[in-house]
């Protein structure tokens, strides 16, 4: 029976995706590019050692740009923007990285609530929270803008995953070797996420606090400890060249 349930689930998680990417193409072109999707095709136009120091990147780390990028070049923008590329196809293939980056959110956010309910033997809860993630209004918007902001998502649903194994092991007996997996992999994800909008340090917190409540009353108090010191020095040494660039985004 469960494995049926797990079947059906699958299946509903193909469809959903394929619904998905059918909506966040729908009209993808049919708004202008605005401002500050103008200023992200810009940057991410110019030489890829160039992007990184480019004055227009003191509010936002260079992550997305660099996708952007790379997307780019995969597109041929480089050579279709010098021949006058018509702005609603600009528009399309630009967007284009928004609307990948928005399917591949509902798969992961699908991986991240299977695996946190694993233990209660409900996978129909994974598709359901599958389907109100690719309907959402608001993740529609941002599928279909050259902005950063399902990238952002995308990449702090691929470190819930590994972050939620990290918080299971605290409570329970693991070998040395098998924790490296999760917290490298939570490490790379979350600094890729601090790395694209420098609003994902206050999920970041957060899930650091509550790690650090579950280490305190948890048995291996050190291990766990040391595990997430580890993780955390980590994550800010990958961090470290944009600080200074972040530090000027306080007020006052």
């Amino acid at each position: 029976m469960a494995t049926t349930d797990r079947t059906q689930s699958t299946h509903w998680l193909i469809l959903l995706l394929w619904v998905a990417f059918a909506l966040y193409l729908f009209q993808l072109n049919k708004q202008n590019i605005w401002w500050d999707e103008a200023r992200n095709i810009d940057v991410a136009l110019r030489p890829f050692g160039q992007i990184a120091t480019a004055p227009e990147l003191d509010i936002h780390p260079p992550v997305y740009f660099w996708l952007l990028h790379i997307w780019g070049r995969l597109a041929g923008l480089p050579a279709l923007s010098q021949n006058r590329l018509p702005p609603m196809q600009m528009a399309f293939l630009t967007r284009f990285l928004s609307v990948f980056m928005g399917v591949l959110s509902v798969a992961l956010l699908y991986g991240l609530v299977r695996q946190a309910v694993r233990s209660l033997n409900a996978p129909q809860a994974a598709a359901w929270a599958a389907a109100v993630g690719a309907l959402s209004p608001f993740w529609l918007a941002e599928s279909q803008e050259t902005r950063m902001y399902t990238v952002e998502f995308a990449l702090l649903l691929a470190a819930a995953i590994p972050f939620l194994s990290l918080l299971r092991q605290t409570a329970a007996p693991t070998p040395v070797g098998r924790r490296f997996l999760p917290a490298g992999t939570f490490v790379l994800f979350a600094s890729l996420a601090l790395l694209t909008h420098y609003n994902a340090v206050f999920i970041l917190i957060a899930w650091y606090g509550y790690w650090l409540l579950a280490a305190l009353t948890a048995p291996k108090r050190m291990r766990n400890l040391r595990t997430l010191l580890t993780c955390g020095i980590a994550t800010a040494l990958l961090f470290a060249p944009v600080t200074p660039i972040a530090l000027r985004q306080i007020p006052g």
